[in-house]
């Protein structure tokens, strides 16, 4: 995992958790290079709301059914998507990139038109392989914004749960091919840890700190009562991080 910091935004491709010391099993479908994280979520069901803004950008918002924490995605520059993240009023990533890079440009990118947002909630369960529970509460509030041009069409869904967010793109064709492009752009120069494969984690260093290759699972303290962690799961086919 490569990344950089710029006024302090470190760029990072991962998903992204909160309250880590209460996660359960994780699942991200990278088959169409997805970011899925299905974990624990007990909570009532909130509000989900997903507009169009005029002009350029088309903007989709969803909360966690707690109302918590807020995952709203936009079109950037270049129109390529891009996300922010606020839990409980502060602002943790920003402007962060979603998408490839392919031989006829990005996708989506300029050439591509933002078509349905949909939305969705979901409050349900789901039975791990292994962990310390035997049914995990699977709650949350949803959205899927379409892109398409000359024929083609992806998807970018978004979730988001009490102890976190996830996102993932679907009806790829051809990424096999691609360069990913997207990013976590972190808002602080927090402090991180980063697995190590049968080594010692490294760490703790700050993100500005961080240099060369690193690999998730990444844990950020964002503060004494916030931390946030990086991770994919259900890699089928495809790179890894």
């Amino acid at each position: 995992m490569n990344f950089s910091l710029c006024n302090f935004h470190k760029n990072l491709i991962s998903q992204l958790f909160r309250k880590i010391v209460s996660l359960p099993s994780l699942i991200i479908d990278n088959t169409m290079k997805t970011r899925l994280i299905l974990f624990a979520a007990i909570a009532m069901l909130a509000t989900v709301s997903c507009s169009k803004s005029k002009g350029p950008e088309q903007i989709c918002s969803i909360s966690s059914p707690d109302g918590k924490a807020q995952l709203s995605v936009s079109t950037g520059i270049e129109r390529v998507p891009t996300f922010d993240l606020t839990v409980d009023g502060v602002t943790v990533l920003s402007g962060s990139r979603m998408g490839y890079s392919s031989p006829e440009g990005d996708v989506p990118g300029a050439d591509w038109k933002v078509g349905k947002v949909k939305k969705s909630k979901h409050k349900g369960t789901w039975k791990p392989v292994w962990g310390k529970r035997a049914v995990v509460p699977d709650v949350y509030n949803a959205a899927r914004i379409s892109f398409s041009t000359k024929g083609s069409e992806v998807a970018i869904e978004l979730r988001a749960y009490n102890d976190g967010v996830a996102w993932r793109m679907v009806n790829l064709k051809g990424e096999s091919t691609w360069n990913e492009i997207s990013d976590f752009n972190f808002e602080g120069n927090y402090t991180a840890w980063f697995y190590n494969g049968e080594r010692h984690n490294i760490g703790p260093e700050s993100l500005l700190e961080s240099e060369g290759e690193r690999m998730p699972v990444m844990t950020v303290k964002v503060s004494d009562r916030l931390y946030l962690a990086v991770h994919e799961a259900y890699l089928l086919k495809g790179k890894p991080l």
